[in-house]
């Protein structure tokens, strides 16, 4: 139970729950792509991309796809357990503004 209430309380925490199928989905998403560009690139069904995000959104507790690849990629900013694979830049949010005041205010 205390467990569940630290989680809930920091998103960075709860990133190593992240599959290494959803850490596929969302590293694709910081790079800003659909789901029918992930799924062509991974090779699966976009309703398996949407699945997949779902599911890293509710393991993070992000509102939207958007808020998960922010809490995944300032994870991977901060040494925390996270790996960005690709060759494209991803997308960085502005200086300053961090993924708990976006998703948890």
């Amino acid at each position: 139970m205390v467990q569940k209430q630290t989680d809930k309380n920091d998103p960075f925490a709860r990133i190593s729950r992240i599959t290494p199928r959803e850490r596929e989905c969302l590293e694709l998403v910081v790079q800003r792509k659909g789901s029918k560009e992930i799924a062509a690139i991974l090779g699966i069904s976009p309703h398996t991309v949407d699945a997949r995000i779902k599911s890293a959104m509710r393991k993070l507790d992000a509102a939207s796809r958007d808020m998960a690849a922010l809490i995944f990629i300032e994870s991977e900013t901060l040494g925390h357990d996270v790996t960005v694979t690709s060759d494209v830049t991803p997308w960085f949010p502005p200086a300053g503004i961090r993924a708990q005041q976006l998703c948890c205010a």
